[in-house]
């Protein structure tokens, strides 16, 4: 169906084989046919077994290099491609579009928001506190800005997408892809045969590691011989925490993304705290929670709009997922004690939630909206046609071919 496309995704802020863009987005329309470059960051430049060209770009040693140099660096090692699709992956990239419009003229630009970049600046440290206001209404100026001159938005969520007044654009959530669920399926255990009572998979800031050193305290408390897993730590949060955790609790850094199913796979209940209401979290939803799903794991999470959504649509009831709205250490440490309870007496939440997962969350039919987005940018009807006519067509995305985002 994408025969003949030629995509170029940039990167400066994330590794080329990033998993959205590499494993997710380049992957899939190379295997719908599409010749697909990457230029970012990486150790080497390669063709790999998948047929995706990597041009290796320097890894930026500091933010004042990534914001200001890298892009420029990144669309000079891009320039032999010639590209149908440039797919742009970082915020600072959309200085260089009026540039790009000019030495790839006959390319259509989409960019890719990750996350709700001035809302992120609210609770970025290293920005000075005073600062903050008037460093976020630049950042959201400068992006609004420069959107008007991309041909197409692509968002990671529905309400993140809706921020822009963009006449295309489209959703493409981050949910776990079929082999994932596949491995899961491999690699996950019956409930109650499962290692870890707990898990929490991802990055933490102090404060929100924290808050779980003293959820789990709590929980050595209330249920001894608990036994709990806190994975993907960054070398300083994985000390922080060392020193606040009890022992019922491991801890591991970042872990290769093929093991995953794995590790949740042998993991009773999955957990995501975010007990301060940021701005950036209003449009934002973890990828970790529909792993925990994937895998079989009951999920007990902060209420976030977005996954309320999401969950609602689904149908999943409250016996399925625990969603907790601004609560304090107790109440979570007592809603993991509550879950364990229940599954101790028979309950499997967990097996609910997988099933539901793999009807509603998987990361092929966003693939198959992406590959639509970008025929209808590039104005290939019959491409459109062939497509639908696919035995994996999905018909819930119809309305794409027939408007323009």
């Amino acid at each position: 169906m994408l025969h003949g496309v030629r995509i170029l995704f940039m990167t400066t802020g994330h590794k080329a084989r990033d998993h959205r863009i590499y494993d997710k987005e380049a992957r899939s329309v190379a295997g719908m046919g599409a010749e697909v470059v990457i230029t970012g960051p990486h150790p080497d430049a390669e063709t790999d077994e998948n047929s995706i060209r990597i041009i290796k770009s320097p890894d930026p040693k500091n933010l004042f290099r990534r914001f200001l140099f890298q892009p420029w660096i990144t669309e000079l090692l891009s320039l032999s491609v010639k590209p149908d699709i440039v797919h742009l992956h970082d915020l600072e990239l959309l200085q260089i579009v009026p540039l790009l419009r000019v030495m790839m003229p006959k390319a259509k630009i989409v960019y890719d928001v990750h996350e709700d970049f001035s809302g992120i600046i609210a609770i970025r440290g290293y920005i000075p506190r005073v600062m903050k206001p008037s460093v976020r209404l630049a950042v959201n100026v400068f992006e609004k800005s420069f959107v008007r001159m991309v041909n197409g938005v692509v968002a990671v969520t529905d309400p993140l997408a809706a921020r822009f007044h963009h006449s295309r654009k489209i959703a493409v959530y981050n949910f776990p892809s079929a082999q994932f669920y596949r491995h899961a399926g491999e690699k996950s255990m019956p409930a109650g045969r499962r290692k870890w009572d707990l898990v929490h998979l991802g990055t933490l800031s102090k404060p929100r590691a924290r808050f779980l050193a003293e959820i789990i305290a709590l929980l050595n408390e209330k249920k001894p011989g608990i036994m709990i897993c806190v994975a993907g730590l960054h070398p300083e949060i994985h000390d922080f925490l060392a020193s606040l955790v009890p022992r019922c609790c491991t801890l591991l850094g970042k872990i290769p993304y093929e093991d995953v199913p794995s590790l949740l796979g042998s993991a009773r209940i999955g957990l995501d705290i975010h007990p301060f209401e940021t701005v950036n979290l209003k449009v934002a939803v973890p990828v970790k929670i529909f792993e925990y799903m994937a895998c079989g794991a009951a999920v007990i999470t902060s209420t976030m709009p977005v996954l309320d959504e999401l969950i609602s649509r689904a149908g999943a009831g409250a016996a399925s997922i625990t969603c907790i709205k601004a609560g304090t250490p107790d109440t979570f440490a007592d809603a993991i004690v509550a879950t364990l309870r229940r599954m101790e007496e028979g309950d499997d939440p967990g097996s609910r939630l997988q099933t539901m997962a793999q009807k509603h969350y998987v990361w092929e039919k966003e693939a198959s909206k992406l590959a639509r987005f970008y025929l209808d940018l590039l104005d290939r009807p019959s491409s459109l046609k062939r497509m639908e006519a696919r035995r994996d067509y999905d018909p819930e995305l119809k309305h794409l071919s027939a408007s323009r985002c």
